[in-house]
């Protein structure tokens, strides 16, 4: 697995590659839950890329 976390002023990037596996079952409950928290607290979408070879997860930071 190869994890690549970065940040910016107002965002959390985190991308891994894809890898197999002998489950490939998923409820895929995580991101929708952490898509719905999200947009209770903020305008601002998590973004959620799914592509052929990397997933890719950007995530809003909040201010306090």
């Amino acid at each position: 697995l190869n994890l690549h976390i970065s940040t910016s002023e107002h965002q959390l990037r985190v991308i891994n590659n894809k890898q197999t596996r002998n489950q490939v079952s998923s409820t895929g409950m995580g991101l929708k839950n952490l898509q719905e928290r999200y947009r209770l607290l903020t305008s601002q979408p998590v973004l959620v890329k799914d592509g052929p070879d990397l997933f890719d997860v950007t995530i809003p930071l909040l201010e306090r």
